[in-house]
C-alpha cells in the first residue's frame, strides 16, 4: 500500500472520560441551584466521588463518610451502584453514535470514539470536540477529553487530564481545502505530533496496570512512560512478563488494538435517579424535561417520531407506577411531549415518593416532517389540529375524543365507526376515504351527520309523522332492508325494511326519518346540521 494511503487511513481516537459518572447519575436530575449543593458518592462508607461544592468545603475522595458529614453537615449522599453505572455508560455510548459509528465502551467510566472519518462532517476536530463536550453537559454529565492515534493513549491522557488543544492545532494545520483525505491526514499528524511529549511525561499510575505492577515499577525508580520505553524490552519482559510489553506496544501503536463497536439501541430507554425522594409532582418537571430532551435528540438523529411515551415512577418501598401518554399522531415536539406528560402526571395517582423516573419509547415510526408554505401567515406554523385532540384527551380522559370514520355497510347504524385518535392512522384514513367515496357514489339520498342511537319513535296521524308538529316529507323514499345474515343491534320495532325520507319540521330544520314497512311505524333517525 502506498505511504500516502497508509497515512490517510491512520486512525484518530477520541476518549470521553466521565470522572463523576456515578455521582452525576443522581445530580443530573437536579436543577442548577440544587445541583450546586455539596454531594458525594459513597462506597464502603468512604467518599469515592464528590462534586465541586463538596470539594470547596474541604472534602476529598477517600475520606470516611462520618468525617465528611462532620465537616459538611448538609452533604447529600448517594450510594454507589456499579450496575446502574454500566447501564448509563451503555446509554451514553448509544448517544455518542451520532458522532461516529465506531464507538466503544471503556468500563467503568469512559467512551472511545474513532473520529477520523467524521472530521470533514464536523469541519475539524476543534468543532467536533466542542459539540461532544457541549452535548454531554446538556445531559447533566461532566466529561474530560483525550485524543491520540491509539485508543490506550487516548484513554490514559484523558484520565490524566492531558489533552492537546484542538484550537491551537487548528491554527497550524496545513491541508488543502475541500479535500477530505487532506483534512484527515493533517489532523491525525498534528495530534500525533502533539501527543508524543504528553505521552512521554505521562505518569505510569495512569496506565491500565495492576496496583502490584505499578508498585514494582515505582520501586525501581520508574515514574513516566518515557522511563519505561528507555528500558530494553527483553529485560522488561523478563521482569514483568509479556503482558506489560503488549500493553506498551498497544499504547504506542506498535501493536494493533482493535475495539468492538457498540450497536445502536433499537428502542429508547432512559432513567433518572434522585439524591432524595421526591414527594411533590411539580418537582418532577425538570427531570421530565431532561429525559424528553434526550428522547427528542435520539429521535432526530434517527429520523424517527413516536406517539406513545411510557413513564415509570419507582420507589423501593412503594413499587412502580406507570403513566402512558398517547398522541393523535407520531411526533417529536419537546413542548408537546412535556405538556401532555405533565397533564397525565397530574391526573394519575402516582406514588407518595419517587426515587427513580424512567422513560421508555418502543413505538416508533419514520418521521414524515411537515409541509411548509413559502409565505406562511402569522401563527400558521403553530397550527396543528391534533394538538387540541391531545390536550382534551389528557384533561378529560383517553376516551373523551374519538375519531369517526365511514365503514363499508349500507345500514346507517353500521356505516361508521369510532376509533381512538392514535388509531386513526394514515392507512385507515386512506382506506376509509375509499369506502366513503364508494358509499357516496352508490347511495341515493343524503346522510345526516348526527344519528340517534337508537332511533326515536314518532307519533303519526292519518299516516303522517309528527315531531314538534307535523313533518313535511320533502325527499324520498329511499328503501333500505336488513339482510338476515347481518342483523343490526336495534329494538324490535325498528327491524325490517325501511323507507327513508328527508323531512322538514315547523322550525325550518331538516331531519331524517324512516317508516318501518312491517308495522307502518315512523322513527326519527338523524338530524341535518
Amino acid at each position: 500500500m502506498p505511504q500516502h494511503a497508509r497515512q490517510q487511513e491512520r486512525p484518530l481516537w477520541f476518549c470521553l472520560y466521565l470522572p463523576r459518572l456515578g455521582l452525576e447519575l443522581f445530580t443530573r436530575s437536579l436543577a442548577d441551584e440544587a445541583a450546586a449543593k455539596p454531594a458525594a458518592l459513597v462506597a464502603q462508607h468512604r467518599l469515592c466521588q464528590i462534586n465541586g461544592a463538596a470539594q470547596a468545603q474541604g472534602l476529598r475522595p477517600g475520606q470516611s463518610l462520618a468525617t465528611a458529614q462532620s465537616i459538611c453537615p448538609g452533604l447529600a449522599v448517594a450510594w454507589r451502584e456499579v450496575d446502574r453505572e454500566a447501564i448509563a455508560l451503555a446509554h451514553l455510548a448509544d448517544w455518542a453514535w451520532r458522532f461516529t459509528p465506531r464507538v466503544s465502551r471503556v468500563p467503568p467510566d469512559a467512551l472511545l470514539l474513532e473520529i477520523s472519518g467524521s472530521l470533514r462532517l464536523f469541519r475539524g476536530l476543534d468543532r467536533l470536540q466542542q459539540q461532544i463536550l457541549a452535548g454531554i453537559r446538556e445531559l447533566g454529565y461532566s466529561g474530560l477529553p483525550g485524543m491520540a492515534p491509539t485508543p490506550l493513549a487516548a484513554v490514559a491522557l484523558a484520565r490524566a487530564g492531558l489533552c492537546p488543544d484542538p484550537e491551537a492545532l487548528a491554527a497550524e494545520l496545513d491541508c488543502e481545502p475541500g479535500l477530505e483525505g487532506s483534512l484527515r491526514r493533517a489532523w491525525t499528524e498534528a495530534v500525533a505530533k502533539a501527543v508524543r511529549p504528553l505521552l512521554a511525561h505521562l505518569p505510569i499510575d495512569h496506565l491500565d496496570l495492576t496496583a502490584t505492577e505499578q508498585q514494582r515499577l515505582m520501586a525501581m525508580g520508574l515514574r513516566t512512560v518515557a522511563d519505561l520505553l528507555r528500558l530494553p524490552k527483553k529485560d522488561l519482559g523478563r521482569r514483568f512478563g509479556r503482558q506489560l510489553l503488549d500493553h506498551l506496544d498497544r499504547l504506542t501503536g506498535r501493536r494493533p488494538d482493535p475495539r468492538e463497536a457498540v450497536t445502536p439501541a433499537a428502542l429508547f430507554n432512559a432513567e433518572l435517579h434522585f439524591l432524595e425522594d421526591v414527594s411533590h409532582k411539580n418537582a418532577l418537571a425538570f427531570p421530565m424535561r431532561r429525559l424528553i430532551a434526550e428522547l427528542v435528540d435520539w429521535l432526530r438523529v434517527r429520523q424517527l417520531a413516536s406517539g406513545h411515551l411510557c413513564w415509570t415512577l419507582s420507589h423501593p418501598r412503594h413499587g412502580d407506577a406507570h403513566i402512558e401518554v398517547r398522541f393523535a399522531q407520531p411526533q417529536r415536539d419537546p413542548a408537546r411531549f412535556l405538556e401532555l406528560s405533565r397533564l397525565h402526571l397530574e391526573r394519575s395517582d402516582g406514588l407518595p415518593e419517587v426515587a427513580t423516573l424512567a422513560l421508555r419509547v418502543d413505538v416508533l415510526e419514520q418521521h414524515s416532517g411537515r409541509v411548509d408554505t413559502l409565505f406562511p401567515l402569522l401563527g400558521e406554523e403553530d397550527r396543528d389540529p391534533t394538538a387540541l385532540v391531545d390536550l382534551l384527551s389528557a384533561r378529560l380522559g383517553r376516551g373523551a375524543c374519538l375519531g369517526i370514520l365511514p365503514a363499508d355497510d349500507h345500514l346507517p347504524e353500521q356505516a361508521w365507526q369510532t376509533l381512538l385518535p392514535e388509531q386513526v392512522s394514515k392507512s385507515n384514513r386512506k382506506n376509509s376515504q375509499t369506502v366513503s367515496d364508494s358509499i357516496i357514489s352508490s347511495r341515493i339520498g343524503p346522510r345526516p351527520l348526527w344519528l340517534l342511537d337508537p332511533p326515536q319513535s314518532l307519533t303519526s296521524r292519518d299516516g303522517r309523522p309528527y315531531w314538534h308538529g307535523a313533518l313535511t316529507l320533502q325527499r324520498g323514499p329511499e328503501r333500505l332492508d336488513l339482510m338476515p345474515w347481518n342483523p343490526a343491534r336495534l329494538p324490535e320495532p325498528c327491524l325490517g325494511p325501511r323507507d327513508y325520507w328527508v323531512a322538514q319540521h315547523r322550525q325550518g330544520g331538516h331531519c331524517w326519518i324512516f317508516q318501518n314497512l312491517r308495522n307502518q311505524r315512523w322513527f326519527l333517525h338523524g338530524l341535518f346540521a
